[in-house]
């Protein structure tokens, strides 16, 4: 008579941990910039490029607009037309994310998610109102995570968007290569020493980060990390050890 395999509880707890932080994100937005990012870049890899762009900016902008309803002092046609303008400035990454993902499947292709969130969230604090902005920027939600400030004082808010958007680009590059760790491993390496030059201002005590970007060891640990980055990419290269969807899977 064979025998139940019994399940996985490693796995179970896992998923069900899983699950909590994405439910959590929707009522913690410190938390929500990250998994909001997740979703977003995993959703619209699930359509076509473009109508997954559409369908984005759409369910976003019924959201924000019934999220944001009392919380600006733009009311109407005003409210609507500037949400709807941040809405598409927040899209538009991972519509770019997307199609360069289509052209190139390898490790690389996380890059363009963070390099465009930059760009086009640095576009929406120039031309729109402060007040729709501040309800739109991924940065000044993060404000109640402790480290991440520190690194934005020595930085800049740019190296906090860019990890949350290539956070979310090497989740959903790690979802499509189904975790397995021979095909992660080395992406999972370049994406660490990356962020480890960041991480690296943790140490920094709060206070102390006004004027740090004049400070020479601040910039040569920065330097430091990002020289080694560097040296993981070419290792990888040289051995011929991108993980790509098509050549790590034969």
């Amino acid at each position: 008579m064979p025998t139940k395999t019994a399940p996985n509880r490693l796995l179970q707890v896992a998923a069900i941990a899983i699950i909590g932080i994405f439910v959590l994100g929707f009522v913690f937005s410190p938390l929500g910039a990250w998994t909001g990012a997740v979703v977003g870049a995993w959703f619209i890899g699930t359509q076509k490029a473009w109508r997954g762009f559409l369908w984005l900016s759409g369910i976003n902008f019924i959201l924000n607009l019934f999220a944001n309803l009392h919380g600006s002092p733009l009311t109407g046609i005003e409210q609507a037309g500037w949400t709807m303008l941040a809405v598409l400035i927040s899209a538009l990454p991972f519509l770019l994310y997307r199609l360069a993902s289509q052209r190139r499947q390898n490790f690389l292709s996380t890059l363009s998610l963070p390099l465009w969130g930059v760009v086009f969230q640095t576009l929406g604090q120039t031309f729109l109102p402060a007040s729709i902005f501040n309800l739109h920027s991924l940065a000044q939600t993060q404000s109640a995570i402790s480290p991440l400030p520190r690194i934005a004082a020595i930085l800049g808010t740019g190296a906090i968007l860019f990890l949350i958007y290539w956070f979310a680009a090497v989740v959903n590059w790690m979802w499509n290569q189904e975790f397995r760790v021979k095909k992660i491993t080395a992406g999972a390496s370049i994406f660490w020493r990356g962020i480890r030059p960041c991480l690296g201002v943790w140490h920094l005590p709060a206070g102390n980060t006004s004027g740090c970007t004049s400070c020479p060891a601040n910039k040569f640990s920065f330097c430091v990390g990002m020289f080694y980055w560097r040296l993981d990419f070419e290792r990888v290269e040289s051995h011929s050890a991108w993980p790509t969807a098509r050549g790590m899977g034969k």
